[in-house]
């Protein structure tokens, strides 16, 4: 999109270089395959719109906690914030590194406020790039950590062998009707006072939700 940004804003930032923006094409979604389920598991093909990888990335609190201890601190990096590690979605209360046998997981209302369940495939591991050096909140890269203990540590996937891996993919999967392309009558967006029916594509999460672990099994990665 660098045709449609205005020098000005170029100027503002001090950018010398080319500057582009990067936006979802609505009209131009990704599917996606590898581990993700395939169209009669999920009740549609997987797609994403800005995610590199899968739909959803998950994080265990407990695994991060669990991580952290092994990982050398110096004054650069003090603590490993969760931050770092850009997931959607933020667990608490579950062992470290459960999450890596969780083949189909259900989210129910809970404390949240919702009134529907939201069930997710969890595709496979999240392979890790050196994005988790760089603190959100600061923008400060650290030189090594925590990528070169989550190499030496959590090398745990045969399917991508040297790697470190944390956190869980995750797809959404859909109890759709194809003959009213919807769900039932109570399957709405799930806010409570919601009484208009959505097309049986949606899914609402919120803080305070229950997971329960419907499906475990063995994830290997399949690379891209």
């Amino acid at each position: 999109m660098s045709t449609e940004l205005p020098r000005e804003l170029m100027l503002y930032l001090g950018v010398s270089n080319k500057l582009g923006l990067f936006r979802v094409d609505p009209a131009a979604l990704r599917e996606v395959y590898r581990c993700a389920p395939l169209k009669d598991e999920a009740g549609y093909q997987p797609i994403t719109g800005f995610q590199d990888a899968y739909p959803l990335h998950m994080l265990s609190l407990g695994s991060v906690q669990e991580f952290s201890k092994k990982v050398p601190k110096d004054e650069e990096l003090k603590d490993l914030d969760v931050r770092r590690f850009r997931a959607n979605i933020i667990l608490s209360g579950a062992p470290a590194y459960d999450e890596e046998t969780w083949k189909k997981a259900r989210f129910k209302p809970g404390k949240s406020g919702l009134y529907n369940d939201a069930v997710f495939h969890v595709s496979c591991r999240t392979v890790r790039c050196k994005m988790p050096n760089v603190d959100a909140f600061t923008g400060h890269r650290h030189p090594r950590e925590p990528d070169r203990s989550l190499r030496a540590l959590r090398n745990v996937d045969e399917g991508a062998p040297l790697n470190g891996c944390l956190g869980m993919q995750l797809t959404p999967l859909f109890e759709v009707d194809e003959a009213s392309n919807a769900r039932s009558d109570k399957a709405r967006s799930g806010l409570l006072g919601d009484e208009e029916p959505d097309d049986g594509r949606s899914y609402w999460i919120a803080v305070g939700m229950k997971v329960e672990v419907e499906e475990r099994g063995k994830h290997v990665y399949i690379n891209q």
